[in-house]
């Protein structure tokens, strides 16, 4: 059963139609060659892990000490705020205005804290196992920051922390691992007879097992949910799919997304409000084989392949704000770092029929294949230029084809056109199929390997789970 406290007064709106909306505005763009995102380093402690990330650049996260795992705030100015070292602390989610949330505990087996940190002053919640997540409400919403109280889970205005709502189930423990502007919790319950299963909180009620065979780790506020399907500890190799849940039904359905090339695990660990994913893929569920990656609705790209910085190796994305921006950790130089992803953004006239062409055969092109898409009355975001020696023949010929199939869009006779466009567009589609053999999955590291645990990413886990993400000697 659960318990409800009507939200405060917000729009009445059709959920599915605000999502259909948002999607149909401007996709992100990916390249052939070269650079789409800028990557710096964040920095400050050994191996640090982002967990949140808000649309000014605000990322929070935790990272390992000289003695324990301190909590942290890259702020996008710039600075960077520590959590004390003499606790042990994970800062877990963050809203729009940079107030973050997550818990602090003397050690390992001590007690746990709910913490709050708002304008770089730490607040305790008291007697609070976590706080786990917060939204960025506008429109009315309602603002929430999610506790769980080692049963069910209380939303409560950070302003005022008073509750707002609760949420409860018989006999479970829940731990909430999402919250959105709607109200929306999704999380997973725990029971002592029972294996660990999903929950979801909507519109007043609560369902367990829901999604069943799956999970859900991030909502955005357009009735998306990024998370998985399969269970991640069953079996000697545990599989899981990378997945977008559409929660606005009775039930949620699964979009499933499709896995980098040779790699059969994965999870989506961040979904913005356009529904633009990322997560990580890797061998049966190895975090050493782990490689980051993007879906755009369309396609997964290895993020890896979207960055011209020697030394890095993306392993996880953990999260992407409604800018484009990314936050995840990697290995820079041999070492674990947490890096902040920013896309590169051209402007050109797009009334210039030679700057179009130009653009698309040293900028990029859409992934869908149309060029590069305009908008009335803007300028649509250009891939970072492309030097002809960054190309391998297979992707020039891909840019080649489509800038040719644009420029003859515009010719007048029709026969001539159909002719060249057929030729170019075919063209391109066997470079494209030559582009995807030329593929190869990254090599399996000798090393001990572990499996992933992708709640671990939510801070659901209790401070004697958390691991170091580099191989351990």
């Amino acid at each position: 059963m659960s318990t409800s406290v009507p939200l405060k007064a917000k729009p009445n709106y059709d959920a599915k139609q605000r999502l259909a909306q948002n999607l149909a505005g401007p996709r992100t763009c990916w390249r052939l060659g070269g650079a789409m995102y800028n990557i710096v380093e964040l920095p400050g402690l050994d191996d640090a892990t982002p967990a949140a990330l808000n649309d000014n650049g605000d990322v929070a996260g935790y990272a390992y000490g000289a003695i324990q795992i301190q909590g942290i705030i890259w702020y996008g100015d710039g600075s960077t705020l520590v959590l004390p070292s003499n606790e042990f602390s994970v800062l877990t989610d963050i809203d729009q205005d940079g107030t973050a949330v997550g818990w602090t505990a003397q050690s390992v087996a001590g007690p746990v804290h709910a913490i709050m940190v708002q304008n770089k002053i730490t607040v305790d919640l008291g007697a609070f196992r976590e706080a786990t997540c917060i939204n960025s409400p506008d429109f009315g919403e309602s603002h929430l920051l999610c506790l769980t109280d080692g049963a069910g889970v209380l939303a409560v205005d950070p302003a005022t922390q008073s509750t707002v709502f609760t949420v409860s189930l018989a006999g479970y423990e829940l731990d909430p691992a999402a919250v959105n502007n709607n109200g929306d919790i999704a999380g997973r319950s725990l029971s002592a007879s029972n294996p660990p299963v999903s929950f979801l909180y909507r519109n007043g009620a609560v369902a367990n097992d829901t999604p069943a065979n799956g999970g859900i780790l991030k909502l955005n506020n357009f009735g998306q949910g990024g998370g998985y399907t399969g269970n991640p500890s069953v079996g000697p190799q545990p599989v899981c799919t990378p997945t977008i849940w559409d929660i606005t039904g009775q039930t949620p359905t699964p979009t499933p997304v499709q896995l980098l090339p040779g790699l059969n695990c994965g999870y989506v660990f961040g979904i913005n409000d356009k529904g633009v994913a990322v997560g990580s893929c890797s061998e049966n569920n190895f975090v050493e084989t782990e490689r980051a990656f993007l879906y755009d609705g369309n396609k997964t790209t290895d993020l890896n392949t979207l960055i011209d910085a020697p030394g890095w190796l993306l392993r996880e994305a953990n999260a992407i704000n409604n800018f484009g921006q990314i936050a995840g950790f990697g290995i820079f130089n041999g070492a674990g770092a947490a890096f902040l992803l920013t896309p590169i953004s051209y402007s050109i006239n797009p009334n210039n029929i030679n700057a179009l062409l130009w653009a698309m055969l040293f900028g990029g092109i859409k992934n869908d294949g149309g060029g590069p898409e305009l908008v009335a009355g803007h300028i649509p975001d250009w891939v970072g230029p492309l030097g002809p020696s960054i190309l391998s023949p297979a992707a020039q010929d891909v840019v080649v084809g489509l800038a040719v199939d644009a420029v003859a869009r515009r010719l007048g006779d029709q026969v001539g056109k159909d002719a060249i466009r057929t030729a170019a567009l075919e063209m391109a589609a066997r470079a494209i199929e030559r582009l995807k053999t030329a593929e190869r999955p990254p090599a399996r590291p000798a090393a001990r390997l572990r499996r992933r645990d992708p709640w671990r990413r939510t801070g659901i886990l209790r401070p004697s789970r958390l691991r170091r993400s580099t191989p351990e000697p």
